[in-house]
């Protein structure tokens, strides 16, 4: 669990209180909940400004967070995956150096950065922090002006936590996702914290009196705007999704888990894998689907590579009794520790440990993500092709509501903030110079792309549609060539030739529901006590739903009267409702005093539980992992703590008493 922030405070403030605004945030974030490994804090400061990574002592990404030289110092977050353009010596034990060097001389280079690329360059000598990015910017980045400066995180909660003020929940942008499914635009799910947009470097002096300064040098309009047709090159592209591919695994050294299903994005994502000549590999299928698996199995069988496929079948798994499925109340409260809300809302649905899910990285996900940019993905047939051309301009909106139309169950105002939005976007796609139909494919890049996929939380997750190539060739195809599928049957025909003449398995609407025969809906798993428990407390949902309809569908589900489509509203409602106590979390630094006041800080063990004898006093701090305070107590004295501000609430203590030589527990732990 990597974290980035940066930071600009605009008055007068010591070093120790810089710490204290940075503890806070690996308070919340790394001891506040069971991490299996040991945190290191790297950081870079000059004056007000500064940058600092939280990770793991033992993290395997091989580039170094922090590198300086002269006054100067590159912090990485997610380190370009095309490093070796950048790098002389093609060392990756060099190359966070040579970048910073060379970016001190030219900022410009960030144009030429792959997704996912988030980095800080500090400049003591000019006074400056810059945040940059890849022109696409796909790793999260949040901004959040506070009362005392300007703060930077790919983690929305943090920034309240680090300016030392209260989050708020943000009304709007919730409206939007519990209408839709994600967090729109540059909405987050807290009250003025931003998602900063695309191509975008983020600029501060040291200097109080000088404004932030968001600079765009036009990488992002380059990347979407148009230009005159020219057919894609399927080589070209290929190539650098190799090139970029060999690149990151550099980066980490680790196995590789390939998705692979049977369909289209995860075949090229799959077949570049395949063709780099990586042998540390594994491809999974989730084989829910019969059909999609058997598809899956066929390619691997075509390049001698089935011992290497693993088909997992969850309704085999429920049925077979050896999957124990974590409370979903407990799922939704780790994911939202780990996004602050900021998910696709399906993601609850996955079962997982909260005792194990925070540990260091022990492989490389390889996943489809982002393909949609080189197909039709609002218009895939030819009767809507043709029907939404004959609307003209407003096609894109039209579509695009139609779409996202709000669900049974949704608050029907809600419609209302769907479609702003949805014009919002449209109007900025617009003045890109886009129009028609490749208004869609500018929707679907910045806002399902963008920021619906999970993957953009995790930089230890790749995809060969990173590439720089793929993204700025797709926004210069015919609609035809979109629709047809052409380039993605042409790079995988470049990448992989044994799999260019296999079908691709698409869903028909005549295929058996088999989510449904496995029990796998939320509603016929053990999920559906927890949830009804959400139900029955609908004061932390019905600002957004409508209590009656919900309760209703929800009935005629467990009857097995529904559409599919509902589970999608239990997800966001889940979501929802679990934030109330995420948001309760995120603000318990600033009652951290008044906690103090009520710690225990005094220990009389006769007083307290008659103990009658010498008495050994132990106080362990969780946080720390080891024992703080290690007393012998005199009969009938007791123990007080000088500095209360030593204490914290994850601290507990016990007494013991000693017999035949020996210390004994006289009470278990108990919370101070």
């Amino acid at each position: 669990m990597r974290t980035f922030l940066a930071f600009k405070f605009d008055k007068d403030i010591s070093s120790d209180e810089i710490t204290e605004s940075i503890n806070r945030v690996k308070h919340h974030y790394y001891e506040t909940v069971k991490v299996n490994f040991d945190v290191e804090v790297s950081e870079y400061r000059y004056k007000n400004i500064g940058a600092v990574i939280f990770d793991s002592k033992s993290n395997p990404l091989r580039w170094d967070s922090v590198v300086n030289d002269n006054g100067k110092a590159l912090v990485s977050y997610a380190p370009p995956p095309n490093w070796k353009k950048f790098s002389d010596s093609g060392d990756v034990s060099k190359a966070p150096k040579e970048l910073l060097n060379k970016l001190v001389d030219n900022k410009e280079l960030i144009s030429e950065f792959t997704t996912p690329t988030s980095i800080c360059l500090i400049d003591s000598e000019k006074e400056t922090l810059d945040i940059m990015s890849d022109p696409f910017g796909f790793a999260r980045l949040y901004e959040y002006r506070g009362e005392n400066g300007w703060f930077w995180s790919n983690r929305s909660g943090a920034l309240p936590i680090l300016a030392g003020e209260e989050a708020k929940l943000d009304k709007n942008s919730w409206e939007f996702f519990c209408g839709a499914g994600w967090f729109v635009d540059t909405t987050s799910p807290l009250e003025n914290v931003v998602r900063v947009e695309p191509g975008i470097r983020v600029n501060v002096s040291s200097d109080y009196d000088s404004p932030r300064q968001l600079i765009n040098n036009g990488s992002f309009e380059k990347m979407v705007a148009p230009r005159p047709y020219k057919r894609f090159n399927a080589k070209q592209i290929a190539q650098d999704m190799l090139e970029n591919f060999a690149s990151f695994s550099e980066l980490w050294s680790l196995p590789l888990v390939v998705d692979l299903s049977g369909g289209k994005d995860s075949r090229v994502c799959a077949a570049a894998v395949i063709a780099s000549g990586a042998e540390n590999v594994q491809f999974n299928t989730i084989g829910t689907l019969e059909q999609e698996a058997e598809t899956a199995a066929l390619l691997l069988e075509k390049v001698n590579l089935s011992h290497k496929h693993n088909i997992t079948n969850p309704g085999k798994i429920k049925r077979s009794g050896k999957s124990k499925r974590t409370p979903i109340t407990e799922r939704a409260k780790t994911m939202l520790h780990y996004t602050d809300g900021d998910l696709s809302p399906v993601s609850v649905r996955s079962n997982l440990n909260p005792d194990t899910y925070f540990a260091d990285i022990n492989r490389i996900w390889v996943q489809g993500a982002m393909g949609e940019i080189g197909k039709a993905t609002f218009y895939g047939s030819e009767s809507l092709y043709k029907r939404l051309l004959s609307k003209g301009e407003n096609a894109p909106y039209e579509r695009l509501t139609q779409a996202f139309s709000v669900l049974d169950g949704i608050k029907p105002e809600i419609a209302d903030t769907r479609d702003k939005f949805i014009f919002n976007v449209i109007n900025k796609g617009k003045t890109k110079g886009l129009s028609s139909l490749y208004l869609l494919d500018y929707f679907y890049l910045v806002e399902r792309a963008r920021r619906w996929l999970p993957q953009s939380v995790d930089v230890s997750r790749y995809s060969a549609f990173y590439s720089k190539e793929f993204l700025e060739q797709s926004f210069n195809m015919s609609y035809e060539e979109k629709i047809n599928l052409d380039v993605i049957k042409g790079v995988i025909g470049e990448l992989l030739p044994e799999w260019k003449d296999v079908p691709f398995y698409k869903r028909k609407l005549s295929d058996k529901d088999e989510r449904t025969e496995k029990g796998l809906r939320l509603w016929q798993t053990s999920d559906k006590e927890y949830i009804e428990k959400i139900l029955r407390n609908p004061e932390k949902w019905n600002d957004m739903f409508d209590e009656q309809t919900v309760l209703a569908i929800w009935n005629n589900a467990i009857e097995g009267d529904f559409h599919p489509n509902i589970e999608g509203l239990f997800d966001r409602l889940i979501i929802r409702a679990c934030f109330e106590d995420h948001l309760d979390r995120l603000n318990e630094h600033l009652t951290v005093e008044e906690n103090l006041e009520a710690l225990k800080s005094v220990f009389n063990p006769l007083i307290e539980q008659n103990v009658d004898c010498e008495t050994r006093l132990i106080v362990f701090d969780y946080n720390e992992k080891k024992i703080f305070i290690n007393s012998i107590i005199p009969l009938g004295d007791e123990y007080i703590v000088d500095d209360e501000s030593t204490l914290h609430s994850n601290m507990k203590y016990k007494y013991q008493k000693k017999e035949n030589g020996k210390w004994i527990d006289v009470t278990g732990y108990s919370s101070i």
